[in-house]
């Protein structure tokens, strides 16, 4: 059956015209939304009665933005409007329905720095938002003076800082917990450790295990493949300070996902000790995808959309390199033990069922590969982010995420297992020192 195109998607905001300059040091993203307003695409409003307070914000204005009138239309509006999909609790709806039309009229922003400025925020790590008994190190640089990337440390007592960021020449190496080296996403291109604080807050008070996340290079001033070697000289000085690669699972959702790819094929390829294993949360895994149905069936619901994805992906890496660069295409072969999340209501879920299969087809040269997904209803592209509205299906992630890590070693044929003490045994490469004037 023939691909449906994304220009017969119907939607209120329709496929922008784009334009990508670079002048100078100075990157100026131009994304140029049609201005017309279709009336017709609200003309179910006429349902509700003359007096709904919202009605008017609807018919009678084009001035009022997007994002007051979905608001309205799911604080008020309910009977005539309930929520597309079933599960959808009320504050899901109202913070998909902000958080989608922020990132819909992203482009009438003509400035990269101004579309940062709206994605990269967070609450900050004193924050009573954030859940009690956790605490966290922000970082220039995971060595002082060095041009490793920045970072932030979650943890729940002084014993796991102290290992990494010992105050004596010696570590302290007695906790076994799991670290989980995080990446996130945004398109290579935009948010940050603050705009996914509250996520990993979540996932290590509820996994129990401690988190470095990592802030690498941004595109398009640092293009492929310099993101990716920032996260791969984490890894390596992650390894160093742990000793011991079983306790290491590299994670990451979207762009984030697909760097925590590349991470595990460097050490691969680089012939380090592998991760004990990879989370990966709604992965970005085909930078070209323009075909797969899902772009389609899923936008209505998704926070993304879909005409962004060769866009910000042409930001990263030209595109006549990016098929070969996309881990859907890759060799994934001796991949460790992964846990893939995904959502079925997200614009890149056939994509991601895809990356399941290859990982699952390639396997691994002596074992049976360990691929475990699982697909959350009515969820959409990295629902995790939205822990705040306490839907259910985010707190089964959460602890499937816990169970996953809970049996690693056995996975792994324990902690002391070939796989990690044969090739510990090697001196480690030095990190290398990357540009010092980080974007």
């Amino acid at each position: 059956m023939e691909t449906e195109k994304l220009k017969d998607l119907e939607s209120p905001i329709r496929e922008p015209e784009v334009v990508l300059t670079i002048e100078s040091d100075t990157p100026v993203v131009t994304i140029i939304p049609e201005k017309e307003w279709d009336p017709n695409h609200y003309k179910e409003k006429e349902k509700c009665t003359i007096l709904c307070p919202c009605k008017c914000l609807y018919v009678s204005t084009r001035i009022c933005c997007c994002s007051c009138k979905d608001c309205c239309k799911v604080l008020c509006c309910q009977t005539c409007f309930p929520p597309p999909k079933p599960s959808w609790n009320t504050s899901f709806y109202l913070t998909i329905s902000i958080v989608r039309n922020i990132v819909f009229s992203i482009g009438q922003l003509r400035s990269l720095t101004g579309i940062r400025f709206l994605t990269s925020g967070g609450v900050p790590p004193s924050s009573s938002l954030l859940p009690r008994g956790l605490f966290s190190k922000l970082g220039d640089s995971l060595e002082p003076g060095s041009a490793l990337p920045a970072y932030e440390y979650i943890y729940s007592n002084d014993s796991e800082l102290h290992q990494l960021f010992p105050t004596t020449d010696e570590s302290v190496v007695s906790s076994r917990n799991k670290i989980i080296l995080y990446f996130h996403g945004g398109a290579f291109c935009w948010q940050s450790l603050a705009s996914h604080r509250m996520m990993l807050y979540a996932m290590a008070k509820d996994t129990g295990a401690t988190i470095l996340s990592i802030e690498y290079r941004k595109a398009p001033e640092n293009p492929y493949p310099l993101p990716g070697q920032d996260c791969f000289e984490a890894y390596k000085w992650l390894l160093q300070k742990v000793g011991d690669s079983s306790r290491i699972v590299v994670a990451g959702d979207s762009a984030g996902g697909a760097l925590a790819i590349d991470v595990v094929l460097m050490a691969r390829d680089g012939q380090l000790p592998r991760p004990g294993g990879s989370i990966l949360l709604s992965p970005w895994v085909d930078l070209v995808d323009d075909y797969n149905p899902s772009l389609v069936r899923n936008q209505p619901y998704d926070v993304i959309p879909a005409y962004l994805i060769p866009y910000v992906g042409s930001m990263y890496i030209d595109p006549s390199k990016a098929n070969s660069v996309s881990a859907v295409n890759r060799d994934l072969k001796d991949f460790p033990p992964v846990l893939v999340e995904v959502g079925d209501s997200e614009i890149l879920q056939d994509q991601i069922m895809k990356l399941v299969e290859k990982l699952q087809s390639d396997g691994s040269s002596s074992t049976e590969p360990y691929v475990e997904c699982n697909t959350y209803t009515d969820m959409v592209h990295v629902f995790q982010m939205l822990a705040i509205t306490k839907m259910p299906q985010i707190s089964q992630s959460f602890q499937r995420m816990k169970a996953f890590l809970d049996k690693l070693d056995t996975l792994n044929n324990c902690v002391t297992g070939p796989v990690v003490s044969e090739k510990m045994e090697r001196e480690l490469p030095p990190l290398t020192v990357n540009d010092p004037e980080r974007a």
